[in-house]
């Protein structure tokens, strides 16, 4: 048998081997191309009224999303502000009339949430 002693190239630029992955990275990578694509971003007009707009700190903003139904977007707007009523206690608001939290939105939207009011 042969042996040969074994010898570390050095590169000429370090920075040559910063595009290396670690084992973590290909993993993720490899599960990423098994996902399905994701939903187009889309600009939608959020507005809120009474306990909501006091607990988002502002009456409406215009939020980049890919959620496909108000309610997405709600569950979306819950984790950044601090939300607490249940997506089914809240009416969603848009285009003139009151909607279901599961409509189809399109791009440019106006979505506006309503959270339940005592009164009369």
């Amino acid at each position: 048998m042969i042996r040969q002693s074994a010898r570390l190239l050095q590169p000429l630029d370090r920075r040559a081997l910063d595009n290396v992955n670690t084992p973590e990275e290909y993993a993720q990578a490899l599960a990423a191309l098994d996902e399905p694509p994701k939903a187009h971003a889309m600009q939608l007009k959020i507005q809120y009224y009474a306990l909501m707009r006091e607990q988002a700190g502002r009456s409406e903003e215009w939020l980049e999303t890919s959620a496909a139904t108000p309610a997405g977007v709600y569950d979306e707007l819950a984790a950044r502000y601090p939300f607490y009523l249940d997506a089914r206690a809240v009416e969603s608001g848009g285009q003139q009339r009151v909607q279901r939290l599961v409509r189809a939105l399109e791009p440019g939207d106006a979505v506006v949430f309503i959270p339940p009011v005592a009164g009369g």
